[in-house]
């Protein structure tokens, strides 16, 4: 009996043990179970860290036409709509990028003559994306429209045939081409586009020594819609040189930050166009630049000339050079309230407050610039850029840069108005050896930046100021100025002035010839 009891026991002993031990499995179980989900939150956290600060570090977008690497989900965001009547049809991206691959080269030249490229660009044929809507045809037109709303209009013949004007990439002269293809391109040299100007543009492929006008690549492209087409027309500007403006060229002065104007009449009706002074500017002197509307010769200006503007049944009228002379009430528009002017106005029409009803000339296919002689040309120089490229810019580059959306002012204590361009974009040009944004502010070298070096800005006489890269970076207070109240600076600072509210007098460098990159 005893011996019974004590195997009970012994029994009772065992299954407590066991029973402790099952508990303690459990209980470290349980323990390592909380261990790992926190490891996890932790993970996660830190993910979402990371995520946050990389979003909120991200630069600014500026005009380029490289795009840069993104593995953000943000890639592929966004949509396109295709519109032709009442059919309309959207599209992701990624739907996009499922469609057959249209591939080639591409590249342009911007409104200052400077070329980049060509790229390989890899996206979706034109035509193709029309189809889904019902497609083109003859005596229509297209018109794109990016996100922020600027929208091109482009021919039947252009989106069909390719009839673009194509240029050679290293001289930039105009030459012959075989077919050109219209695409909206989603990738360039293997890189997809980003936030930049995608997740879509339109780029114009053709052979790999030829790049187009910068114009037609449009960015940001959100709509496609096929609309009746335009009656042709082409503006006749004649001056020291003559040439002859088609609405596509015309209406691309017209995109947001450039060199587009309006104004509203006593009617309430709205009228776009451009300065008549850009027109001007684009024919007063000799500047192969001044093609372009931001070499407006201010010295010819002022020097005195005769601008006429003549309308299609020999109707015209004369204005002073001193008049017009970066005045923006003076318009030469080709919309009234979004649409193309009335048949008793069209094409254009000279436009604004300043005018009196019979100065308005309508119908305008020729704008005349009666030059003296010869014209009045200012001094010869040059900024000298140095550091990992060395590079010299004339004063015809550094007046197109300004009007291309990199312009920069700041209002001294004497309430004067200097005009520029940002230090730091000069020194993005040379901070490393990447040519291809060489021209665009993204190619400013963050990395680099913080990791230091000087930026030494030297006036003509030797004297010189230097700041560290820190200082410098994107920093739009730190200004290479080269007008004053809209006018060239005063001899005692001419050409460029460094100036702005983030320096002392001491630092604000006159007569600037050389702006160089020194590495540690």
């Amino acid at each position: 009996m005893q011996h019974k009891n004590v195997q009970n026991r012994e029994n009772q002993i065992e299954q407590l043990v066991t029973s402790i031990e099952n508990e303690e499995m459990i209980y470290m179980s349980i323990k390592k179970w909380i261990r790992y989900i926190s490891v996890l939150a932790i993970i996660s956290t830190m993910i979402l860290g990371i995520a946050g600060c990389k979003s909120s570090e991200e630069p600014a977008e500026e005009d380029s036409t490289k795009a840069e690497t993104s593995q953000s989900s943000g890639e592929t965001a966004g949509t396109l709509t295709l519109i032709k009547g009442d059919n309309k049809v959207t599209y992701t991206v990624a739907e996009i990028k499922a469609m057959p691959v249209s591939e080639g080269w591409g590249g342009i030249m911007n409104s200052s003559g400077v070329i980049s490229g060509p790229f390989k660009q890899k996206g979706v044929e034109l035509m193709y994306l029309l189809d889904k809507v019902g497609g083109i045809a003859d005596g229509d037109a297209l018109r794109v429209t990016a996100k922020d709303g600027y929208s091109m209009t482009y021919s039947y013949d252009q989106v069909a045939n390719g009839n673009f004007t194509t240029l050679e990439f290293t001289t930039g002269n105009e030459i012959p081409h075989d077919k050109l293809t219209v695409i909206i391109s989603y990738e360039e040299d293997g890189v997809t586009l980003t936030d930049q100007n995608g997740p879509l543009r339109v780029a114009i492929l053709n052979a790999d020594n030829q790049v187009t006008e910068g114009h037609w690549w449009i960015k940001w492209v959100t709509e496609i819609e096929i609309v009746p087409g335009e009656k042709t027309w082409s503006l006749r500007l004649e001056g020291y040189l003559d040439e002859d403006v088609d609405p596509g060229s015309f209406e691309s002065c017209t995109a947001p930050g450039c060199h587009g104007a309006t104004w509203t009449d006593d009617e309430n009706r709205t009228w776009e166009g451009i300065p008549l002074w850009v027109l001007a500017g684009r024919i007063d002197d000799d500047n192969p630049h001044s093609k372009e509307a931001q070499a407006f010769n201010d010295a010819v200006a002022d020097a005195g000339y005769d601008i006429e503007v003549i309308a299609a049944d020999g109707y015209s009228k004369t204005f002073s050079s001193t008049d017009i002379k970066r005045n923006d009430n003076y318009i030469v528009s080709f919309r009234r309230d979004g649409e193309p002017l009335p048949d008793n106005q069209w094409p254009l029409r000279l436009v604004g407050p300043d005018l009196t009803k019979g100065e308005m000339v309508g119908q305008i296919t020729t704008i005349k610039v009666n030059l003296p002689s010869s014209p009045i040309e200012e001094p010869e120089w040059t900024l000298c850029l140095k550091g990992a490229l060395n590079e010299d810019i004339t004063p015809s580059y550094f007046a197109a840069a300004y009007e291309d959306c990199h312009a920069a002012t700041w209002t001294d204590d004497d309430g004067r108005e200097w005009q520029g361009i940002p230090l730091w974009l000069f020194v993005g040009r040379v901070d490393d050896d990447f040519k291809h944004n060489q021209n665009e502010p993204g190619a400013f070298n963050d990395a680099l930046a913080d990791s230091g070096y000087e930026v030494i800005v030297s006036a003509a006489d030797g004297y010189s100021k230097t700041f560290t890269s820190q200082l410098v970076k994107r920093n739009d207070n730190m200004i290479i100025a080269f007008m004053r109240d809209g006018s060239p600076l005063p001899e005692n600072q001419y050409p460029l002035r460094l100036v702005g509210p983030d320096l002392t007098k001491g630092e604000m460098v006159g007569q600037v010839a050389c702006i160089e990159v020194v590495f540690p």
